[in-house]
């Protein structure tokens, strides 16, 4: 069964409506009215952690992509030294975002092999989505349910969106190579001769043109590159410490700003940020709420402080409250209440185009939301009023008891994913998300 094709429409629409309404070459003054929860700028320095976290289990790199959100740093030159001061644009700040009734309506699916859950990465793109799958396979859906292979050409494939570009990069003929497209349909080739030749894996894109290319999927390793239209301008070594074990490093952009985010479970725990300033440069490391995850919608960040955290053993019993942090410039946060969670190690929350959702881990380790039969998810389109969502029904007896799944959101799509030991029979279901 395919979902509506108006969806598709929405999907596109809600694209290009961003992208059309984004000012472009300012910046945000800092917001004055937010409440830092824990202080900023603190220099410090990073040393080279390799203990293991049971919690993550294995190297995660997570992503946070804004689809419409315009660069406003420069990105290869104008950089304004430190000492001299830096002059910024005022502008109004932008409204609040208001609350709006969400409905989602579920398709089930059935996997095959290669497609669906086994998915390493799905991005929501103006054209639908696109996903790499384990084998390096890239794959084309317009709706989250049928799928089919596309530049097959291409072998080891990776793939990340800024919503308005897509950027795929993979090896054709023996040699690397980064393609970049607007549409799904025209693919030009990006000259990376600035980029190293195993340097392949491409791991984040911004609407800004930053890039984070890396060396071995799920590593902090790597390089930041700025593609500008057809050839790469800029490449420079990330800030972050790329020995870091078992964590996540984010690269976001939020507010008119873009900041580096690393994250370490292992004792001593620490979540350091730094701050893109342009033409190569970042800010002083600073601390910022140990967190796992970071999600974005329009000019707002949430995130769940995981300071207290645990993985992997028992499930907790009981009530537990999980603070909720709000952040409009990526640097300074505000505790907006207590989030109740019951016989889950954390709370975990992700964003789509236009909303929020959050839900348990419920103790298996890594950074996804976790769903059973019964689970309970909560959306919200402003961060501050939520609604419950419960999981589809109608799964087969098989998995009415069976095994974990996993939420993943892309776009305004909300794929959950149920894998069992016998591949045929993973499910996975598709929600097509609409505000009111």
């Amino acid at each position: 069964m395919t979902l509506d094709n108006q969806h598709e429409e929405k999907v596109r629409g809600a694209f290009a409506a961003l992208i059309d309404t984004t000012p472009l070459g300012v910046e945000f003054d800092e917001l004055n009215d937010v409440r830092p929860t824990t202080s900023v700028h603190r220099v410090s320095s990073l040393g080279r952690r390799r203990g293991l976290w049971v919690a993550v289990g294995a190297a995660a790199t997570v992503l946070v992509l804004v689809g419409g959100v315009a660069w406003l740093v420069p990105l290869d030159g104008g950089f304004t030294p430190a000492h001299e001061p830096v002059v910024k644009t005022t502008i109004p700040a932008a409204p609040p975002p208001t609350s709006q009734e969400i409905t989602v309506a579920w398709t089930n699916g059935r996997n095959h092999p290669g497609q669906g859950p086994l998915f390493r990465t799905i991005v929501g793109t103006s054209f639908g989505f696109l996903g790499a799958d384990r084998s390096g396979t890239l794959w084309h859906s317009p709706d989250g349910m049928s799928w089919e292979p596309t530049l097959t050409e291409l072998k080891g494939v990776s793939v990340a969106s800024s919503g308005s570009t897509t950027l795929v990069s993979g090896v054709r003929s023996g040699r690397a190579v980064l393609l970049r497209s607007v549409d799904g349909v025209e693919w030009s080739e990006v000259d990376r001769s600035e980029v190293p030749e195993q340097v392949r894996d491409l791991v984040a894109t911004t609407p800004s043109g930053l890039t984070w290319l890396g060396s071995a999927y799920g590593s902090s390793e790597g390089v930041l590159a700025v593609v500008d239209a057809d050839r790469v301008t800029t490449v420079h070594e990330p800030p972050w410490d790329e020995h870091v074990c078992c964590g996540t490093t984010t690269l976001l952009q939020v507010g008119g700003n873009v900041v580096a985010y690393q994250y370490d479970g292992n004792s001593p725990q620490f979540s350091h940020a730094w701050e893109y300033l342009g033409n190569r440069k970042w800010s002083d490391t600073f601390d910022v709420p140990l967190s796992i995850e970071h999600a974005v919608v329009g000019d707002t960040m949430l995130k769940f402080d995981h300071t207290h955290a645990t993985c992997c053993s028992n499930p907790i019993l009981g009530e537990s409250l999980w603070p909720l942090l709000s952040s409009n410039d990526g640097i300074t946060w505000t505790d907006t209440g207590q989030i109740s969670g019951h016989d889950v190690h954390s709370l975990h929350v992700n964003a789509g185009l236009s909303f929020w959702i959050y839900g348990p881990q419920i103790g298996g380790g890594g950074n996804d939301i976790e769903v059973v039969p019964g689970t309970t998810l909560w959306l919200s389109t402003d961060g501050q009023n939520w609604q419950r969502l419960d999981i589809p029904q109608g799964i087969d007896e098989r998995f009415q008891h069976g095994p974990t799944g996993f939420v993943h959101v892309a776009g305004e799509t909300i794929f959950i994913f149920y894998n069992s030991e016998d591949e045929l029979a993973d499910q996975y279901w598709v929600g097509t998300v609409e505000t009111n």
